[in-house]
Formats: structure tokens, C-alpha cells, sequence
């Protein structure tokens, strides 16, 4: 698929950042707590941002942002950046190698490019409405698989919401004999375990929205299903509450486990 100067200069802004990641991991780092105890953020994460800003502002500085530590800046654009500089912060805080760049573009209310970057792995995801999924510019799909009990199940849920997740929907999950379940805390890298046919199942309980908007775009266009917790197909673009799966049947029979 040939990528347009804009998604190209998505992709850099990515790479970018990601260096910034790299070199920043495994070294003793201050955090900045931002709402809990387990939300917070580095010199990495605001360095990362920065970069990936002037990037963005330099080529288009008519468009809209929504950052995850600057915040929302409104132009007037049809376009919004959606950015998150360091997905799994908590991760690379501990020196755990699971953690990512991403970065989306919206058209009005429609994510139509996203794309993630793992630093560590060297490897780019990338998604382009109605025109596939992508892996170091090698197409990606869903895997086939649509039972329960071969089903690997990632847990991703916002800071509030936790401790619900982990009980309640772990232990239904385990009950209902899914082969296993991941509890990774950096969401848009579970999207991409899925789009790529690593995994079966993402389970999304109120996570940030930043990572929603960019992973939803990448598993459909590998061609995954998302249904809403009330078992709704028409999922608003930042809607944070979701199964994501390898198939529709598939979604429908974690809902009837979760619910």
C-alpha cells in the first residue's frame, strides 16, 4: 500500500519519539504522578510528546491535537493527531520491554490513519481506513480461531476501573477455561498482539481514550470485530468500552461470559 507524505511524516513522528523511548529505557527515571498512585509520567513521556509535536505542528500546524500529557488544542481543523508519546509508561518504568509510540489521525469524527510503534522490537503497525492493516509494511490479519478454550484473552481497563477487571472479568474468563489471559498495561501493543493474529481477544474496561481511538482502526482493518458492552456493532470512535475479538461470534461469546 503506498502511504501519502502526511502518514509518512505519522510514521517518522513515531520513529522519532520512539528513539527517545529507547534511549531512555532502563535508566532511573522521576515520575510525575498524575491521577493514582499508578498513573503517571516521566521526562521520557513529555520529551517523547515534544518531539512528536514539533513534528506534526511544523507540517500541519492547522490541525487539531489531542495529546495525552498536553492536552487538547482546537484549531477549527477537520483533522485532529491523537497521541500517546509512551503507551505502557508503567512498563518502561520498570524496565519491562512492552511499551509503545502511537499516534492517530481523525477526520472529523472518524479515525482514518493510525500507527504504532515498538521501539524495542523495531517493528511499526500501521492502519489506513479501507485499506488494511499493517506490520513493517507486510499486511496483517486476525487469526481464525473462534473458541473459548484456545482463546487468549488481554485485560486492558483505566485506572478507576481495575480492580473490577482483574476480579470480576479474570475470574469469569478463567471459569469459562480461556487458555489464558494477559494483563500487559500497554493497550495499543494488545491491539496490535490481535490484529496480528497473536491473540484472540482484547477486553477493554474504560482505558484511556487516546489508545481506543488508535487500536480500534488497526483490528478492523485486519478484519477483527468490536462490539460495545450492551452488544452494540456501531462503536463511537472514542468509545472506551469494547470486546475486541478475532470474529463477531467470538465477541458475542465473551459478552455472554463478562456479563
Amino acid at each position: 500500500m503506498l502511504l501519502t507524505d502526511r502518514e509518512k511524516c505519522i510514521i517518522y513522528a513515531a520513529h522519532e519519539a520512539g528513539k527517545i523511548a529507547r534511549d531512555g529505557f532502563g535508566k532511573a527515571l522521576k515520575t510525575h504522578r498524575k491521577t493514582t498512585s499508578g498513573d503517571f509520567c516521566t521526562k521520557v513521556d513529555i520529551n517523547a510528546e515534544k518531539k512528536i509535536l514539533n513534528i506534526l505542528n511544523k507540517n500541519f500546524p492547522k490541525y487539531n491535537i489531542l495529546a495525552e500529557e498536553s492536552g487538547s488544542f482546537k484549531n477549527g481543523s477537520n483533522y485532529t493527531f491523537v497521541i500517546d508519546p509512551l503507551d505502557g509508561t508503567n512498563s518502561f518504568a520498570l524496565g519491562i520491554p512492552y511499551f509503545a509510540v502511537a499516534i492517530g489521525l481523525m477526520e472529523n469524527n472518524e479515525e482514518i490513519f493510525s500507527c504504532v510503534y515498538n521501539p524495542i522490537l523495531n517493528e511499526t503497525y500501521y492502519a489506513k481506513r479501507g485499506n488494511g492493516a499493517y506490520r513493517n509494511y507486510k499486511k496483517i490479519i486476525v487469526n481464525k480461531k473462534k473458541y473459548i478454550d484456545s482463546s487468549v484473552v488481554a485485560l486492558v481497563a483505566g485506572y478507576s476501573t481495575m480492580t473490577e477487571t482483574r476480579k470480576k472479568f479474570g475470574k469469569k474468563l478463567y471459569d469459562n477455561n480461556v487458555s489464558r489471559i494477559l494483563d500487559n498495561w500497554c493497550p495499543t501493543l494488545d491491539y496490535c498482539l490481535l490484529a496480528s493474529g497473536k491473540i484472540e481477544c482484547v477486553l477493554n474496561n474504560d482505558d484511556d481514550k487516546h489508545e481506543a481511538i488508535i487500536g480500534k482502526l488497526i483490528i478492523t482493518e485486519a478484519g477483527g470485530s468490536i462490539i460495545g458492552f450492551d452488544g452494540s456493532k456501531k462503536i463511537k470512535v472514542d468509545e472506551n468500552k469494547f470486546i475486541a475479538t478475532t470474529s463477531l461470534s467470538l465477541s458475542k461469546k465473551i459478552l455472554k461470559i463478562i456479563k
